[in-house]
């Protein structure tokens, strides 16, 4: 059978066409997102029902870039206030049902849609419920196996869900996820996030208990990074390596970070972010035997993050302290700390399974029965029922 042959100007006229509706939709598009942070504000303070509604009944509403608007400021607010992050993303998908979905735009609407409720899923995730989480980052997947399969979309819908994985404590379906989306912007050639999921892949691995793999992917993202003006990663990344150092025992190597983490943190760190570094300058003092520059650092960030209200911090470092206590003979100081540590729990809307593992504490330090392994116990228990509540890095 003889090939048929296809001459290109049979098609001219249907390409110039669809060409020209392309770039009518990308001005149609820069125009909306022009006006989209008014008619975000405009959303602002109303009712759900009262949004609802107004997407509902008025055409200029049912803007993607009013979506778009909305995923941005819902990812800016999760870490702070997920529950606000939480209705925002809703409100995108409110506005993401009402627009057209007719030829190739169907599947580019799914992968929005798939973003905004795993945007919903991510902040049910930081709130502690789980099982919300897990029911709509399925309908998220459902969204993206009909979308574009865009290899971006993927990526970012997986490290998401890697993060609800790590707080159930699936860490091998974690890490798979993480080292998927690693590869994705390793041959995208974007370093950036690159370095930014290898981090996140190092918590979970560190979590896991995998010290050594924890620390071959954070000196990976190290190495991305020093050729990028990301101070803020790059604080992340060193902090991180010096910490997972700390926890292997090699606080030796990690005293010789702290200059650069210093440096970077004083460039783009906040005040908490201060006191981890002030915290980490602690552990590591405790662990090469200077206990009296441990304790005044520890001293220092407990009273601050007393003051900030940051109720797991606040047990953490405590038991750092207690830890400390012990080492050094202290038994009383032990028991007056604990003693400090259980009312001041009990009235702040901390994990129940936290709460009971700081009660146990307290009973074993008022009979003088507390023990270094029993505060490395305690201290696991507190930092398992944290992540519940604290969005990881990717975040």
């Amino acid at each position: 059978m003889p090939k048929r042959s296809f001459s290109l100007g049979s098609y001219s006229g249907a390409l110039d066409e669809a060409f020209s509706k392309i770039s009518e939709e990308s001005r149609e598009l820069d125009k909306q997102r022009l006006l989209a942070p008014s008619l975000l504000a405009d959303l602002d303070g109303l009712s759900k029902t009262q949004q609802k509604l107004l997407i509902a009944n008025s055409s200029k509403y049912q803007s993607w870039a009013l979506a778009e608007e909305l995923l941005e400021a819902s990812r800016r607010a999760w870490t702070e206030d997920p529950s606000a992050g939480e209705h925002l993303a809703w409100v995108a998908t409110e506005i993401a049902d009402t627009l057209p979905t007719e030829g190739f735009r169907k599947r580019i609407l799914n992968d929005l849609k798939s973003e905004a409720w795993s945007y919903v899923g991510n902040c049910l995730r930081i709130q502690a419920d789980l099982r919300g989480a897990n029911e709509v980052f399925s309908k998220a997947a459902t969204y993206l196996e009909a979308g574009t399969g865009d290899p971006f979309e993927c990526a970012q819908f997986d490290s998401l869900r890697a993060s609800l994985f790590r707080e159930e404590r699936r860490f091998a379906e974690a890490v798979r996820l993480l080292k998927d989306v690693v590869g994705v912007y390793a041959q995208a050639g974007d370093k950036r996030l690159e370095a930014r999921s290898l981090l996140v892949l190092s918590k979970v691995l560190g979590d896991s208990g995998e010290l050594e793999q924890s620390l071959q992917a954070i000196r990976q993202a190290v190495r991305l990074l020093e050729a990028q003006d990301d101070h803020w990663l790059q604080y992340v990344a060193t902090h991180q390596f010096a910490t997972r150092l700390t926890d292997s025992g090699r606080a030796e190597e990690a005293q010789s970070l702290l200059p650069e983490v210093r440096r970077l943190v004083r460039e783009s760190g906040n005040r908490f972010d201060r006191l981890r570094v002030l915290w980490l300058e602690g552990r590591i003092q405790r662990c090469l035997g200077r206990f009296e520059l441990a304790e005044e650092a520890l001293r220092q960030v407990r009273a601050g993050f007393i003051d900030a209200e940051i109720g797991y911090d606040v047990a953490l470092v405590s038991l750092d302290l207690a830890a400390l206590y012990l080492e050094t003979g202290r038994t009383a100081e032990v028991k007056e700390l604990a003693a400090e540590m259980l009312p001041q729990f009990a009235a702040r809307q901390i994990h129940r399974e936290a709460l009971a593992a700081i009660a146990l504490f307290e009973q074993a330090a008022r009979k003088e029965r507390a023990t270094l392994a029993l505060v490395q116990e305690i201290s696991s228990k507190v930092k398992d029922a944290s992540t519940r509540r604290i969005p990881a890095e990717n975040d």
